[in-house]
This record gives structure tokens, C-alpha cells and sequence, in this order.
């Protein structure tokens, strides 16, 4: 995959003092790590205001090519929402947070550097031109955890802290300023992931996903059908207008396990961690994210030891 212009985005966003002299682009992850996107990693030289040289290293997010994921993730609109946590929804928080006496309220999002929807400076549809730049998490010292054992003790606390503070930041955010919630928040929450139950291409994708986990491990037989019943309900429930409960109702991640979170550590202990691939926030209740962020990615042991806490 390459990006179209890309030389002109990067000059457009590297700062107005600094010149490009170099830039590289690779795949960020092997095939079949994300599905909704592709993830590139540019390595770029830039000489900056004082002539010296320096270098970044960044990720460009591009749409993903295929026809049905495009649909399947409603592209068009979940990259515009996933472009407003970084540009407008981050930002609008920790200014909240500063007019509170805290710095940095927000800090579980990568350092956005950029965007574009299109190579059409008069629109403000998603074309596959669309292109969202940020800072390059691994480099920083993040890192992933193995998704087939989860996490532990430590970095679920740390998870749920920060998971807790960014709920409880947008409610307090939408109560006191209900305007300003209503502006630069609201917006990009609507619930626009979904796709048709009966469609003859989910149907191909749920018998896909069943070879695959056959293939992975044959004991996985006896719970596909359980598998495939639950995936359709959950189908069923993007399409359902309920209204979430007030005043608890908030930003939610709508898919975080795993994949989407990286840790930095020091000592062998979890200091920070960053969330990422916002394509499916929405605002719901913050339950969602909590039962589901346990029940994916925590270790089976620690759910029987601890769960309740």
C-alpha cells in the first residue's frame, strides 16, 4: 500500500519552520493484525528551524482496500469520528481538565499529527485518500500485550483507572458545560457501525471466522454454534435505538480489549498506556467498555480471583 501525496501531507503537518529532506514508508504490522485499516509506518528527516537534522517516526492510518471491510466499518463515517478524538474530542477534554487545575487530564491517546478525508481540498467526504497521522507508540517504549493470555492484576488496574478517568471526564464535561458537550462531543458518537444480519456477506464472513478458529484449534467445535448465536444478537443490538441511561451515559471505546491497548513499562511494572483505533466509540453506558475490557483481555485466573473487586 502507498499513500497518494504523501510528501505534501507530511510538509503540511511536520511544523512550518522544519523541511522535509527524506521519508520512508512500511508495513506497522503483519496481515491480519487489523482488520478495519491499514497501519504504515513512516520514518521521515527533517531539517529543522535552527538547520539541523532530526528525525520522526510516525503511522499513517489508511482505509482498508477491500470493498467489503469498507462497508462492514462504515468507513466514511467511522474514520471521521475516529480523526475527531484526536483533533477535537482529546483537546476539548484537557482543556476541561486545565480549567480544573489538572494538566494533562486525558493522556491514554497517541499524539495526533495530521489528517486529510480526501486529496479534494472542496469536500469533506471520506475518499480512499483519506489519511490520519499519528506518533509511532512502539518507538515510545509501548508495547503489546500477547492477546492469548490477557492482563494481569497490574495493568488491569491501570486500564480501569484510566478507563474511569476519561468516563467520568466526559460526564462531569457534559453536566457543567452542556454546550460545549453538545458541540465538539456529541457528534462523533452516534452509532454508525453496523451491518444487515441477513446479509449473504456477513454469513460468509461468521463461516470464515469459524474455519479459522477451527483450523487454530479443533476443540473450538463444540462452541461455535454458541459463538456464531451470540455474534448475530450483537448484530441485532447495533441496530437497537435505546436510549442510554442519564446522567451516566458517556464517551465509550466500544472495543477495547487487547489489540487496542499498549503499555509502557518501567521495572517490569505498567507506568502508562495508550489506547487506540477509535472506530467504534458511541455514547452509551461505560459498562460496555468495563465488562468488555475484562471479559476479553484479562487473564482467566484473575477473573476468577477478582472479578468482583
Amino acid at each position: 500500500m502507498e499513500v497518494k501525496n504523501l510528501k505534501e501531507l507530511l510538509d503540511n503537518h511536520i511544523g512550518d519552520s522544519n523541511r522535509i529532506i527524506s521519508y520512508e514508508t512500511s508495513n506497522l504490522l503483519s496481515s491480519g493484525e487489523n482488520y478495519g485499516s491499514i497501519l504504515l509506518r513512516i520514518k521521515i528527516k527533517y531539517q529543522n528551524k535552527i538547520g539541523e537534522e532530526e528525525t520522526a517516526d510516525w503511522v499513517a492510518k489508511i482505509a482498508p482496500p477491500i470493498p467489503f471491510l469498507w462497508e462492514f466499518f462504515n468507513i466514511p463515517v467511522t474514520f471521521k469520528k475516529e480523526v475527531g478524538v484526536y483533533k477535537v474530542i482529546q483537546p476539548t477534554l484537557n482543556e476541561f481538565g486545565r480549567e480544573k487545575g489538572i494538566s494533562n487530564l486525558i493522556e491514554i491517546f497517541a499524539k495526533y499529527n495530521g489528517s486529510r478525508v480526501s486529496l479534494n481540498p472542496n469536500t469533506e467526504d471520506v475518499d480512499r485518500d483519506a489519511v490520519l497521522l499519528m506518533d509511532n507508540l512502539k518507538v515510545a517504549g509501548f508495547e503489546s500485550k500477547d492477546r492469548f493470555i490477557g492482563f494481569d492484576y497490574d495493568c488491569t488496574k491501570l486500564l480501569l483507572r484510566d478507563l474511569a478517568t476519561l468516563h467520568a471526564s466526559v460526564i462531569a464535561l457534559k453536566l457543567e458545560k452542556p454546550e460545549v458537550f453538545k458541540k465538539k462531543i456529541l457528534p462523533y458518537l452516534s452509532k454508525d457501525f453496523f451491518f444487515d444480519a441477513g446479509d449473504e456477506q456477513l454469513g460468509h464472513f461468521i463461516e470464515t471466522l469459524k474455519g479459522v478458529a477451527l483450523k487454530a484449534n479443533p476443540a473450538c467445535a463444540v462452541h461455535l454454534p454458541k459463538v456464531e448465536e451470540r455474534f448475530l444478537k450483537i448484530v441485532d443490538s447495533y441496530k437497537s435505538e435505546a436510549v442510554p441511561r442519564e446522567p451516566w451515559a458517556t464517551f465509550i471505546h466500544g472495543d477495547l480489549w487487547v489489540n487496542n491497548v499498549l503499555l509502557k513499562f518501567e521495572n517490569g511494572k505498567p507506568v502508562k498506556h495508550k489506547m487506540i483505533d477509535f472506530q467504534l466509540i458511541e455514547y452509551n453506558s461505560a459498562a460496555n467498555d468495563v465488562l468488555f475490557l475484562l471479559y476479553s483481555s484479562v487473564e482467566l485466573s484473575l477473573l476468577e480471583k477478582h472479578v468482583d473487586s
